[in-house]
Protein backbone atom coordinates (compact mmCIF):
# COMPACT_ATOMS: atom_id res chain seq x y z
CA UNK A 1 0.00 0.00 0.00
CA UNK A 2 3.05 2.67 -0.40
CA UNK A 3 5.26 2.71 -3.09
CA UNK A 4 8.69 0.80 -3.45
CA UNK A 5 10.60 3.75 -4.59
CA UNK A 6 12.72 3.96 -1.82
CA UNK A 7 14.97 7.07 -2.01
CA UNK A 8 16.40 6.50 1.33
CA UNK A 9 16.30 4.39 3.92
CA UNK A 10 18.39 3.29 7.23
CA UNK A 11 17.82 0.99 9.99
CA UNK A 12 14.25 1.37 10.38
CA UNK A 13 11.11 3.12 10.05
CA UNK A 14 7.92 3.84 12.49
CA UNK A 15 4.69 4.17 10.76
CA UNK A 16 0.33 4.12 11.34
CA UNK A 17 -2.08 2.87 9.64
CA UNK A 18 -5.74 3.36 10.57
CA UNK A 19 -8.86 1.04 9.61
CA UNK A 20 -11.25 3.03 8.05
CA UNK A 21 -15.01 3.18 8.87
CA UNK A 22 -17.00 1.02 6.83
CA UNK A 23 -20.86 0.40 6.64
CA UNK A 24 -20.59 -2.81 8.79
CA UNK A 25 -18.97 -1.36 12.14
CA UNK A 26 -18.23 -5.20 12.94
CA UNK A 27 -15.93 -5.60 10.46
CA UNK A 28 -12.30 -5.36 11.98
CA UNK A 29 -8.99 -5.84 10.40
CA UNK A 30 -6.46 -8.92 11.62
CA UNK A 31 -2.78 -8.18 10.48
CA UNK A 32 -1.16 -10.60 9.05
CA UNK A 33 1.93 -10.17 7.55
CA UNK A 34 3.92 -7.27 6.17
CA UNK A 35 5.93 -6.79 3.19
CA UNK A 36 9.36 -4.63 3.34
CA UNK A 37 11.96 -3.09 0.98
CA UNK A 38 15.46 -3.81 1.36
CA UNK A 39 18.54 -2.71 -0.36
CA UNK A 40 20.34 -5.86 -0.30
CA UNK A 41 19.44 -9.37 -1.84
CA UNK A 42 20.71 -11.34 1.57
CA UNK A 43 19.29 -13.02 4.61
CA UNK A 44 18.28 -10.44 7.13
CA UNK A 45 16.72 -10.37 10.69
CA UNK A 46 14.10 -8.09 10.97
CA UNK A 47 12.24 -7.32 14.32
CA UNK A 48 8.43 -6.09 14.20
CA UNK A 49 7.14 -4.00 17.24
CA UNK A 50 3.07 -3.04 17.38
CA UNK A 51 2.38 0.01 19.68
CA UNK A 52 0.86 -1.26 23.10
CA UNK A 53 -2.02 1.36 22.49
CA UNK A 54 -4.19 2.17 19.76
CA UNK A 55 -2.34 5.23 18.80
CA UNK A 56 0.06 7.32 16.44
CA UNK A 57 3.98 6.48 17.49
CA UNK A 58 4.64 10.23 17.42
CA UNK A 59 6.05 10.52 21.03
CA UNK A 60 6.62 7.06 21.76
CA UNK A 61 9.37 6.50 19.24
CA UNK A 62 12.05 6.35 22.04
CA UNK A 63 10.18 4.61 24.53
CA UNK A 64 10.75 1.08 24.70
CA UNK A 65 8.16 -0.09 27.04
CA UNK A 66 5.20 1.79 24.56
CA UNK A 67 5.50 -0.96 22.33
CA UNK A 68 5.16 -4.76 21.95
CA UNK A 69 7.70 -7.45 20.02
CA UNK A 70 5.36 -9.72 17.85
CA UNK A 71 8.62 -10.45 15.17
CA UNK A 72 11.75 -11.11 15.70
CA UNK A 73 12.79 -13.48 13.11
CA UNK A 74 15.58 -14.07 9.53
CA UNK A 75 13.88 -13.62 6.29
CA UNK A 76 15.36 -13.99 2.98
CA UNK A 77 15.49 -10.33 1.52
CA UNK A 78 15.14 -9.99 -1.75
CA UNK A 79 16.45 -6.36 -2.70
CA UNK A 80 15.77 -3.48 -4.57
CA UNK A 81 12.01 -2.87 -5.74
CA UNK A 82 11.49 -6.39 -4.92
CA UNK A 83 9.06 -7.45 -1.95
CA UNK A 84 10.88 -8.78 1.05
CA UNK A 85 7.69 -11.25 3.14
CA UNK A 86 7.78 -10.84 6.94
CA UNK A 87 5.69 -13.06 8.73
CA UNK A 88 3.71 -11.72 12.03
CA UNK A 89 4.68 -14.32 14.49
CA UNK A 90 2.69 -13.04 17.51
CA UNK A 91 5.45 -13.44 19.62
CA UNK A 92 4.27 -13.34 23.08
CA UNK A 93 0.73 -13.94 22.55
CA UNK A 94 -2.37 -12.91 23.93
CA UNK A 95 -4.86 -14.65 22.13
CA UNK A 96 -9.18 -13.47 21.87
CA UNK A 97 -11.89 -15.89 22.25
CA UNK A 98 -11.84 -16.25 18.03
CA UNK A 99 -7.65 -16.94 18.65
CA UNK A 100 -6.57 -13.95 17.26
CA UNK A 101 -3.61 -11.96 18.77
CA UNK A 102 -5.64 -8.54 19.93
CA UNK A 103 -2.66 -6.84 19.24
CA UNK A 104 -2.42 -7.63 15.34
CA UNK A 105 -6.94 -6.27 15.67
CA UNK A 106 -7.63 -3.59 14.53
CA UNK A 107 -11.14 -1.82 14.58
CA UNK A 108 -12.81 0.46 12.08
CA UNK A 109 -11.47 3.60 13.29
CA UNK A 110 -8.92 2.77 15.24
CA UNK A 111 -4.93 3.75 14.70
CA UNK A 112 -2.21 1.07 14.79
CA UNK A 113 1.36 1.60 15.00
CA UNK A 114 4.62 -0.32 13.57
CA UNK A 115 7.94 -0.55 14.38
CA UNK A 116 10.47 -2.40 11.66
CA UNK A 117 14.02 -2.23 12.46
CA UNK A 118 16.66 -4.34 11.10
CA UNK A 119 20.63 -5.09 12.54
CA UNK A 120 22.41 -3.40 9.26
CA UNK A 121 20.94 -0.26 7.77
CA UNK A 122 18.67 -2.14 4.87
CA UNK A 123 15.03 -1.35 5.09
CA UNK A 124 14.15 1.52 2.71
CA UNK A 125 11.95 3.79 2.88
CA UNK A 126 10.62 7.64 0.71
CA UNK A 127 11.39 10.94 2.06
CA UNK A 128 8.00 12.88 1.94
CA UNK A 129 6.82 16.54 2.40
CA UNK A 130 3.94 16.31 5.14
CA UNK A 131 4.16 13.96 8.44
CA UNK A 132 1.35 13.00 9.79
CA UNK A 133 -1.02 13.40 6.48
CA UNK A 134 -2.63 10.49 4.69
CA UNK A 135 0.53 8.81 2.33
CA UNK A 136 -1.59 6.31 0.46
CA UNK A 137 -4.79 3.65 1.18
CA UNK A 138 -6.95 0.60 0.40
CA UNK A 139 -10.61 0.15 0.56
CA UNK A 140 -10.28 -0.71 4.39
CA UNK A 141 -6.75 0.90 5.63
CA UNK A 142 -5.39 4.20 5.69
CA UNK A 143 -1.22 4.58 5.81
CA UNK A 144 0.13 7.90 7.18
CA UNK A 145 3.83 9.58 6.40
CA UNK A 146 5.54 8.58 9.50
CA UNK A 147 9.46 8.14 10.35
CA UNK A 148 13.05 6.82 9.72
CA UNK A 149 14.98 5.68 12.29
CA UNK A 150 18.97 5.65 12.54
CA UNK A 151 19.26 3.73 15.54
CA UNK A 152 17.35 1.38 17.78
CA UNK A 153 14.71 3.84 19.55
CA UNK A 154 15.78 6.40 17.56
CA UNK A 155 19.57 6.89 19.35
CA UNK A 156 20.62 8.63 22.06
CA UNK A 157 17.44 11.46 22.88
CA UNK A 158 15.78 10.46 19.41
CA UNK A 159 19.01 12.26 17.44
CA UNK A 160 18.79 9.97 14.63
CA UNK A 161 14.84 10.12 13.75
CA UNK A 162 13.95 11.01 10.38
CA UNK A 163 10.85 13.10 9.57
CA UNK A 164 8.96 12.86 7.05
CA UNK A 165 9.80 9.79 5.82
CA UNK A 166 7.01 6.93 4.70
CA UNK A 167 8.08 3.43 5.17
CA UNK A 168 7.96 1.50 1.71
CA UNK A 169 6.54 -2.02 1.53
CA UNK A 170 2.86 -3.60 1.88
CA UNK A 171 0.05 -4.86 4.89
CA UNK A 172 -1.70 -8.44 4.58
CA UNK A 173 -4.93 -8.70 6.32
CA UNK A 174 -7.92 -10.63 7.24
CA UNK A 175 -11.66 -8.81 6.95
CA UNK A 176 -12.87 -10.29 10.25
CA UNK A 177 -16.86 -9.96 9.90
CA UNK A 178 -17.86 -12.39 13.47
CA UNK A 179 -15.16 -14.56 15.09
CA UNK A 180 -16.90 -17.66 13.54
CA UNK A 181 -16.02 -16.06 9.45
CA UNK A 182 -12.39 -14.70 7.99
CA UNK A 183 -11.64 -14.01 4.56
CA UNK A 184 -8.31 -14.54 2.85
CA UNK A 185 -5.47 -12.24 3.09
CA UNK A 186 -6.04 -8.61 1.11
CA UNK A 187 -3.26 -6.48 0.24
CA UNK A 188 -3.03 -3.43 -2.71
CA UNK A 189 -0.61 -4.18 -5.32
CA UNK A 190 2.64 -1.40 -5.26
CA UNK A 191 3.97 0.00 -7.93
CA UNK A 192 7.42 -0.35 -8.59
CA UNK A 193 9.70 2.50 -9.71
CA UNK A 194 12.81 1.79 -12.17
CA UNK A 195 15.62 4.23 -11.07
CA UNK A 196 18.06 3.48 -8.35
CA UNK A 197 17.52 5.51 -5.00
CA UNK A 198 19.92 7.45 -3.16
CA UNK A 199 21.91 6.21 -0.04
CA UNK A 200 21.53 9.28 2.38
CA UNK A 201 18.94 9.08 5.45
Amino acid sequence: MSSFDGSNGSYGAFFDITAKELENNDTSLRIDSIDIHTSKEKPCLVAVYVSKEKASHFGHETNPDAWSLVTNTTVQCEGYFKRTHVPLESLGRNLTDGNYDERLMIKPGQTMSFYVMMNDPLLRYTITKNFGEVYSSTDHLLLYEGTGVGDWWGGEKGGVLYRPRTWDGAIRYELIHSLEGIHEPVEEPDEEPDEEPDEEP
